[in-house]
């Protein structure tokens, strides 16, 4: 299983215990940087991280990450691996469609 989403929302829930952590194989979590930064949601963090399977692939993003930030994502990981971009005008993906698919509550 995979999970996705933001340290606050993922944090919120495990407290809640409204999923079974025991398949789970990948964890991703965005907006990493900024919550990092912060002693609470480091906290959060480190929850997620004691209530979910020791071994799981870590992937950890943010548009803006410190160097003290990104030394402490890797205390997470094991072997990380970093993509950095640079340059702003590499950012723009040029000819990328979206799509979305609206789905009902029972869908």
């Amino acid at each position: 299983h995979i999970l996705i989403g933001t340290p606050g929302l993922v944090a919120g829930l495990v407290r809640g215990k409204d999923l079974a952590f025991d398949g789970l194989s990948q964890l991703v979590l965005d907006e990493c940087g900024k919550c990092l930064d912060h002693l609470g949601m480091r906290n959060l963090i480190q929850l997620i991280f004691n209530e979910t399977p020791k071994k799981k692939q870590v992937m950890m993003f943010s548009a803006t990450m410190s160097a003290d930030t990104r030394s402490l994502c890797k205390k997470f990981m094991q072997d990380p691996h970093e993509i950095r971009v640079d340059e702003e005008s590499k950012l723009t993906l040029h000819g990328l469609l979206q799509y979305y698919k609206k789905l009902t509550e029972k869908e």
